[in-house]
């Protein structure tokens, strides 16, 4: 049975080529006129519960510094490669980052 609706589908698309190109050029439409509709979310932290610990410190910074999504932070240290700083930065990164 399935191969007879194959067959009966080609046999249309066969005799009846403009027909198809009408209806194909219609969905294009329709779907091209839809598309405006779509948008893309990317930030991740839209997905996640409000009361997560790590989104109340993203949005307690974002309001406190207005940085949006980008957070710039400047390290002044006499020897940045020092193990004490570079705990420190990865404590500040841990508690910063998201992802």
């Amino acid at each position: 049975m399935g191969r007879m609706a194959s067959i009966d589908i080609a046999r249309i698309l066969v005799k009846r080529p403009r027909i198809v190109l009408i209806l194909y050029t219609l969905l294009t439409f329709l779907i091209a006129f839809n598309a405006k509709n779509l948008y893309m979310v990317s930030d991740l932290s839209k997905f996640l519960p409000e009361d997560e610990p790590t989104i109340k410190l993203i949005n307690y910074i974002s309001k406190e510094w207005n940085l949006g999504d980008t957070l710039i932070v400047y390290v002044e240290n006499d020897d940045i490669l020092d193990l004490d700083t570079l705990r420190d930065i990865d404590h500040v990164v841990e508690k910063v980052n998201p992802y």
